[in-house]
C-alpha cells in the first residue's frame, strides 16, 4: 500500500520533523569568560562562607576576588557587633512585658461546686445541660 493510497496525495508518515514542528532547542552557548568568572567567584564565596561561620552573609560579596575578601572584615565586625547587643540583652534579664504576659497560674484540683442561683428542677433535659455548660464557662 502506497501513501497515496493511505488516504493522502503524497502524504508520508510523520516523523516529528514535519514543517508545523517547533524547532529543536539550541545547544547552550558556551560561556563566556565574563559567565566563568562569576561562577568562579560565586564558589570562592560559598568557600568563604564556609571558612567563616561568623559573619552576615549577605555582606560578603564583591564584583572581584580582592572585594569578595574586603567584605568578609566588615561582615565579620557587623556579625560581632549583633551577637554583642544579643548577650547584652539576654544578660540584663527578660523585658517586663514578658512577665505581663505570662499565662495565669490554675490551680491543681477540681474547682467546688456553685451554688445554683435559678430553680433548675422545672427545666427539660436538654435545657439542664445548657444550663450547666453556661455555668462552666463552655457556652
Amino acid at each position: 500500500m502506497t501513501s497515496q493510497a493511505a488516504g493522502g496525495a503524497g502524504v508520508t508518515p510523520d516523523t516529528g520533523g514535519g514543517p508545523g514542528d517547533a524547532p529543536a532547542p539550541a545547544p547552550a552557548p558556551e560561556p563566556g569568560p565574563v559567565d566563568q568568572a562569576r561562577v568562579e567567584l560565586a564558589r570562592v564565596r560559598e568557600l568563604v562562607l564556609q571558612a567563616n561561620p561568623d559573619v552576615v552573609a549577605e555582606m560578603v560579596g564583591g564584583d572581584s576576588f580582592d572585594s569578595l575578601l574586603a567584605s568578609v572584615d566588615a561582615a565579620r565586625a557587623a556579625y560581632r557587633r549583633i551577637a554583642g547587643e544579643v548577650s547584652s540583652s539576654t544578660a540584663a534579664g527578660p523585658p517586663a512585658t514578658a512577665a505581663a504576659a505570662a499565662p495565669p497560674s490554675v490551680p491543681a484540683g477540681q474547682p467546688g461546686r456553685q451554688p445554683y442561683t435559678s430553680a433548675v428542677e422545672d427545666l427539660s433535659p436538654a435545657v439542664k445541660i445548657a444550663e450547666g455548660l453556661k455555668r462552666r464557662g463552655a457556652g
